[in-house]
Parts: C-alpha cells; structure tokens; sequence
C-alpha cells in the first residue's frame, strides 16, 4: 500500500490524486486533485461528435474536515477540474458527493461522529483549536 492510498479516501481513489499535505496552524491540509483521465460523460460524448474538448483549469476548490490524522484535524481540500467544448464554449465537470448535506466533513466521518457518544464528542472537538467549517452555514 502507498502512502497516497493511505491518505487518500477509498472512495477517492483513482479519481484523485495526490497533490500537496502541508501543516498549518494546528491541522493538516491534504490537496487532492481530480486525475487528467476522469473526463465528464458529456464531454466524451461532445468528443465523439468531433467537437474539441479541452482543460480549462479548476473549479472552486471543496474543502471537508475528513477527521483526525496525526494528532490534528484534517482538512482535505478537492479541486476538481474544468472542461470546455472549444467549439459551443459549454464547460463540463464531474459531480461529487463529499460531504452530507447541512455538513462540511467527509461521509466516513460523519458516520464515526453519530456513533460516538456526546461526551466523546466535546472531549475530541474541546483538543482541536482550529476545527473550522462544521456546519455550511459557518463559511
């Protein structure tokens, strides 16, 4: 198992990729990028009709707490890419679901929160001074 596959959600993986992890301020930030070969089913089908799709940079990026790793929450920021159909100017993008509705933290984590009890809830969140974007209203 790589060190990619540990850090990146099974989920994830073979969508992105592994760009950057760097500390800052008491949590750590994994940057994820959407791989090159994961071109939206309807810009495949533009392609088919000999239309030129092309990259076009990235959306905005989406970041979720995915829990704790090394001691620190971990913030996991996705940035996914941006197609254009060169011809019509149409630009496509996969859809993800990273995170629950209402929720800034990924799925896996979300489901390890509601089974804990409330006082293991205060206790783990009381040691992360910078636990941030809980709730979508927060950002």
């Amino acid at each position: 198992m790589s060190i990619e596959d540990m850090l990146i959600p099974k989920r994830f993986r073979g969508i992105f990729g592994f760009e950057e992890a760097f500390e800052k301020e008491k949590e750590s930030i994994l940057i994820l990028v959407e791989k090159e070969n994961q071109i939206p089913k309807e810009a495949k089908a533009s392609e088919e009709k000999g239309e030129r799709i092309v990259k076009n940079g990235y959306f905005n990026t989406v970041e979720v707490l995915a829990g704790n790793k090394f001691f620190s929450p971990l913030y996991i920021k996705f940035k996914r890419r941006r197609w254009k159909n060169q011809i019509t100017g149409e630009e496509y993008g996969n859809q993800y679901d990273f995170h629950p509705p209402g929720m800034k933290v990924l799925h896996e984590f979300a489901e390890h929160l509601k089974k804990i009890s409330r006082r293991k809830f205060i206790k783990l969140f009381r040691n992360w001074n910078s636990v941030r974007y809980l709730r979508k209203e927060d950002y």
